[in-house]
This record gives C-alpha cells, sequence and structure tokens, in this order.
C-alpha cells in the first residue's frame, strides 16, 4: 500500500524534469548592447601620491677664522635631483642674495652629500630644504666648533721661452666668503704667491689668478703673455680625485675652487714667450684700417669676400703665420690654407670668397725666440 503514493511521486519528478518546468531558467540577454545603451567610460587610475624624502641631515663640521663649515648629507635613493636651497637667515629668506642652491654629489659609499661655508658674521645656523620638496627643512643641533684641518694648496709658474725665471709673474690667490645676513660682511682676503712650495690654508672658496692692480691684470715683463691657468683637486667632495680645470680665456684669467678640509690643489700658471694674436673679421674686402671688423660671425652673400684680420706684435714684423681653414661645419679639422707675411704694422689679412661656412684662425709656429701660440679664431658663414 505505501508502494503506490511513493511510485506515484517518483512519477510527478520525472514528469517536471523531462518537461523543463522545474529546470528551465530564464532566457539570457543578448551579448548585443540595446541601441539605448550608453557605453560606460574606463575611468583611468588615480596617479600614485609623491612620497617625499626625509629631509637632508646637517651636520656641523669644523669652524675657520671667517667661515662654518656644514656636510649635508642624505641616503635618499632615486631622487630626479639632489638639489638643496640654504640660508642662514631665520626669516627663511631663500631667494639669493638671501640664500643659495646647491647640490648633493654621489659619494664612493654611497648615498650623496656635499659641504657648504656660511660666513661666521651670520652666526652658527644654517637652514637646509629640497628645492623640490621646500616644506621639509632641516638644520643642525648645534654649530660647528672645533677648529677645521687645513687644505694643500701648490701654485705653480711656469715660463715657456726665454730667460724669465717664474718668480717675475705675480700671482695672487683669494679666499672668500658670502654673508646672506649682511652682503656688507662678506669678505675676501687676497694675498701674493711668494713660492712654488705647498701651503696649508684654510679650508674654502679660493680663487687663483695673475695679479691685478685696480681691477687690471699687471703688466708682464716685455715679450711674454699669460697663456693659461690650470687647478686639479682631491678630496673635496663632488670632486673627481685630480680633476683639472682650465681656463685661457685673457679676461678672466683665474680659476675658482673649493677646498674642503684635508683636501690638495695644485695650481699651475703658464706664461709664454710669444706674441699675442688678436683676430676679427668682416664683410668684404678690406686692405685698410679697423672699421667693421668684429670678434664675432659674419653672414654675407654665397660668392662674396670675408676679410680675416690678425693683429701682433709689431716685432714679428717679416715672419710668416699661417691661416688655417675649416669649411662646412665645426667638426671639420682645420687645413693650412696660406702661409703669409706680418705687415710692420704687426697686421695680417687673409681675403677669402666663401660659399659655405667656413673657419679662420691664426697660428704662430714657434721659433728659437717665440712659443708657439694661436688665435681664438673667427667664423663666417652664407645667407
Amino acid at each position: 500500500m505505501r508502494a503506490r503514493p511513493l511510485a506515484a511521486l517518483c512519477a510527478v519528478v520525472l514528469l517536471l524534469t523531462a518537461t523543463g518546468v522545474a529546470v528551465a531558467a530564464e532566457p539570457s540577454p543578448s551579448a548585443s548592447p540595446s541601441p539605448s545603451a550608453s557605453p560606460v567610460p574606463a575611468t583611468e587610475p588615480s596617479p600614485s601620491p609623491i612620497t617625499p624624502p626625509l629631509p637632508p641631515t646637517v651636520t656641523p663640521v669644523c669652524a675657520t677664522d671667517v667661515a662654518y663649515v656644514w656636510k649635508v648629507s642624505t641616503d635618499a635613493v632615486g631622487l630626479a635631483a639632489y638639489a638643496i636651497e640654504y640660508t642662514t637667515k631665520r626669516t627663511q629668506d631663500w631667494s639669493p642674495p638671501n640664500g643659495a642652491v646647491a647640490t648633493l654629489s654621489p659619494l664612493p659609499g654611497g648615498g650623496h652629500a656635499t659641504m657648504l661655508y656660511t660666513a661666521r658674521a651670520d652666526g652658527a645656523a644654517l637652514l637646509v630644504r629640497w628645492a623640490a620638496f621646500p616644506a621639509l627643512l632641516a638644520s643642525a643641533p648645534y654649530g660647528p666648533t672645533k677648529a677645521c684641518d687645513k687644505a694643500s694648496l701648490t701654485v705653480t709658474r711656469v715660463v715657456q721661452g726665454g730667460p724669465a725665471s717664474g718668480s717675475w709673474f705675480p700671482v695672487s690667490m683669494t679666499r672668500s666668503t658670502v654673508s646672506f645676513v649682511s652682503p656688507r660682511q662678506s669678505s675676501a682676503l687676497t694675498v701674493p704667491v711668494t713660492s712654488d712650495a705647498k701651503m696649508d690654508v684654510e679650508p674654502g672658496r679660493w680663487t687663483v689668478e695673475p695679479t691685478k692692480e685696480a681691477g687690471v691684470y699687471v703688466k708682464l715683463p716685455e715679450g711674454y703673455v699669460w697663456r693659461s691657468t690650470a687647478c686639479a683637486t682631491t678630496g673635496t667632495i663632488g670632486v673627481a680625485a685630480g680633476e683639472v680645470v682650465a681656463t685661457t680665456n685673457r679676461n678672466a684669467q683665474g680659476i675658482s675652487f673649493t677646498a674642503d678640509p684635508g683636501s690638495t690643489t695644485v695650481c699651475t700658471v703658464t706664461y709664454h714667450l710669444g706674441p699675442v694674436l688678436d683676430d676679427a673679421i668682416a664683410a668684404g674686402r678690406r686692405p685698410v684700417g679697423t672699421a667693421g671688423f668684429g670678434p664675432t660671425k659674419v653672414i654675407v652673400p654665397s660668392g662674396t669676400y670675408v676679410t680675416y684680420l690678425v693683429m701682433t706684435s709689431p716685432s714679428l714684423a717679416g715672419r710668416k703665420v699661417q691661416i688655417l681653414v675649416k669649411t662646412g661645419s665645426l667638426s671639420k679639422p682645420w687645413k693650412l690654407a696660406r702661409t703669409v707675411t706680418v705687415a710692420s704694422d704687426g697686421s695680417i689679412r687673409y681675403y677669402a670668397k666663401i660659399t659655405t661656412f667656413t673657419g679662420f684662425v691664426a697660428k704662430w709656429p714657434g721659433d728659437t725666440t717665440y712659443v708657439a701660440s694661436r688665435s681664438s679664431g673667427r667664423y663666417a658663414d652664407v645667407r
């Protein structure tokens, strides 16, 4: 009797399953969007906020008679720039002349650092911040107290040609400090170089150059000219060991450098016996006078002339000077164009018809009396 209801129930379940009444699902929507549906725009990911690095570390190092010396350092890695701004003014005036900028240099053992020199007249205070993150300030908990170790400086005068001794050529060295609190407190102490021997000097910012009087370089012995000034420094943060900085600019014959405590700097000031070759250039053929000549490049129609003028010592009258040229671009090599004779007034004129960029330079090859020298060089181009 119980088997019939159970059999009937099973029959009902089988029937419902077969007809799909119990298991049929709602029809799935079409994959194609309806015409009235609007596409949902993709959202751009929000840029990650830049996490500012910790402020640089300011460490008092030592003190000289006119300056405090500080080391500014960081272990931060991957910064786009390691530029800092600094000032000694507690009012936090950062812009020059109230403050200055510097860049931390990579250290061989990792990290970045630089040495800063501030005037003692400003007090033993230093404020530093990242140029890119100005809200983060750093300062030292106290000022430098111990005396600085000396730096080593050697200034050698080299004379090429003739009988003159290096002691005939006066050279000076100047140590300077800058005050942010009061520009009038800035100082510059200039002393003559009296020997080529190594000297112990106070750390700081130094300049080595031929001696000036009333802002003008002193006159040299007859026939001699300044040739170059070069300095190589070892032991200063941010300067590769033995890195040489040199100048041949007659208007700025000095080299400025920073000598950190314990560093070594060797400077060489070179003079030579020989003529100065000053040059200028002008459009057209100009057989007399100096009107129209200038030190800048001239631009002329293609196929026209330029005049390259060289002025030297009349003592070279009758001697031969080489004119070298390069055409097409600055990267091309110099080639000898002509050897010309120096006129009685010390002038040389070279005429050239140009059809492309052309450079000119005069060269004195030297002889038993005068060492070799050359002019700065001038250029012409066509339009």
